[in-house]
This record gives C-alpha cells, sequence and structure tokens, in this order.
C-alpha cells in the first residue's frame, strides 16, 4: 500500500494506491491477515481536517481557523491484534532520537523500530539514509550513511534472524 510518493513504485506482487488516511487504514486491514511480518515504513497524516471541504477557500480580510481531528493510529491498531506477527515502525525523529523511537516501541506495541534521524546526507529527497533498528526497545545496531537499498537490506537481515519466522524468513 502506498499514498502519494515522488519515487517509482517498487515492482511487487500487488501495489495498492491510496489517497487518504481512511483508505490506508481499510488496505492495510485487508492485507494484514495474510502477513508474517508488517513493515509499516510511512505514517499517514497525524491530523485531518475536521470538515474537509470540496472547493478552495477563498482568501478573506480575516485570518483562517482550521480545526483537525487525529486519524487513527493505523500501526498501533495492528499491533494490538498481531498475534504471531512481526509488525516493524518507523520513527522519524529530529531531536532524541533513540529515546523518542523506543518510546514510540512500547507505546505502538511494534516488535521492531527503526529510526530515521533526517540531516544533510539523510532523509526524504536524499538517496542515502543513517538508521537505528531496535527489537522492542533494544538497539540492535545503527547504520553510518549507506544507500537506502542497504538500509533495507539491513534491516530485512535482522528480521531474517527473527526465530519466530522460522524458515520462511530464511
Amino acid at each position: 500500500m502506498h499514498g502519494a510518493v515522488d519515487v517509482p513504485v517498487p515492482a511487487a506482487d500487488e501495489t495498492v494506491r491510496v489517497t487518504d488516511a481512511a483508505g490506508m487504514k481499510r488496505a492495510v486491514a485487508k492485507a494484514f491477515g495474510a502477513c508474517d511480518v508488517c513493515v509499516m515504513a510511512a505514517a499517514v497524516s497525524d491530523f485531518t481536517p475536521a470538515r474537509p471541504l470540496d472547493s478552495k477557500i477563498k482568501r478573506g480580510a480575516s485570518g483562517l481557523s482550521l480545526d483537525l481531528r487525529p486519524t487513527e493510529d493505523i500501526l498501533r491498531s495492528l499491533s494490538k491484534r498481531k498475534g504471531r506477527r512481526i509488525v516493524v515502525g518507523f520513527a522519524l525523529e529530529t531531536e532524541n532520537g533513540e529515546a523518542n523511537a523506543r518510546r514510540k516501541a512500547r507505546a505502538k506495541g511494534c516488535d521492531y523500530m527503526v529510526l530515521n534521524e533526517p540531516g544533510p546526507d539523510t532523509g526524504f529527497a536524499a538517496p542515502t539514509n543513517r538508521i537505528v533498528v531496535f527489537k522492542g526497545t533494544k538497539k540492535l545496531f545503527a547504520t553510518p550513511v549507506v544507500s537506502k537499498e542497504e538500509a533495507a537490506r539491513r534491516i530485512v537481515d535482522a528480521l531474517a534472524g527473527d526465530r519466530r519466522l522460522g524458515n520462511r524468513g530464511r
């Protein structure tokens, strides 16, 4: 499943494009039952407009107040019903990265948490990343700046070693 992306969508058995948080929730819930490992590499927005409009808001003389409501936490909702599935979350943190990633792993019930800390050579627009991988709240490893493909390989290698997968992960 993916929302709006500015890179080519990787080849996969199936891709589902969604346009909003509710669509992502439905698509993920539908696919979740058939997976052994669920990797939630990005999150939908934390908030959505309380009263979405179908037309442009015209400029006025006075300011604009925008009422927002929290979106449902898809990752947390999956972790509550994961059973033997392994759930992997990502944390994009600009400060107190490791502490916040550990807190997020606990709060969301993730088996693994991958910390991204954006910087000059890392982040959304860069071809490279630096990650820290946690199993629960225990730090497994950190990478130097590596290609995003190499970061993905290292995450998959960590997951492949999880005994809950048995021979399925190898």
